[in-house]
């Protein structure tokens, strides 16, 4: 229950920083290249990764904030950073539905999605990826 209400917590920050943050900023510091592939973290690290990331996933499918890919990404990121677990990577891809392009948001950790299916996120072609900025910072 104590991982459920910090994840709600983290939602909520990261639903804020989506919604207030200027044009741009939360653009700051993304790159088209694929930082942190193939980089291992120790498996106590790792394990706890995809807990948290999967209490967030829970938590923003069944809690007051349903939050979408982009807010859900951040909030995991913020969680990971505020337990000193850092090299979480924000990966935005996108891929072609009809006549529109369809964009989703997801985390990796050592090289590993967390948070979300590998068969999903593999259909996205990459376009962006960032470590955000550690928590307390203004846009994170």
């Amino acid at each position: 229950w104590r991982d459920a209400a910090r994840a709600e917590w983290h939602l909520l920050m990261a639903a804020l920083t989506v919604r207030t943050a200027p044009v741009g900023a939360l653009m700051h510091g993304w790159t088209a290249d694929a930082a942190e592939t193939g980089v291992t973290h120790p498996s106590p690290d790792r394990e706890r990764a995809h807990r948290v990331a999967t209490t967030v996933r829970r938590v923003a499918r069944y809690g007051p904030i349903r939050a979408a890919c982009l807010t859900r990404s951040l909030a995991i990121c913020r969680f990971l950073g505020a337990e000193g677990i850092q090299g979480a990577v924000v990966r935005i891809g996108v891929r072609p539905e009809g006549t529109r392009l369809e964009a989703h948001a997801w985390v990796e950790f050592g090289g590993e999605v967390i948070g979300d299916s590998v068969a999903h996120v593999s259909r996205f072609a990459e376009l962006a990826s960032t470590q955000p900025v550690p928590a307390g910072s203004r846009w994170t």
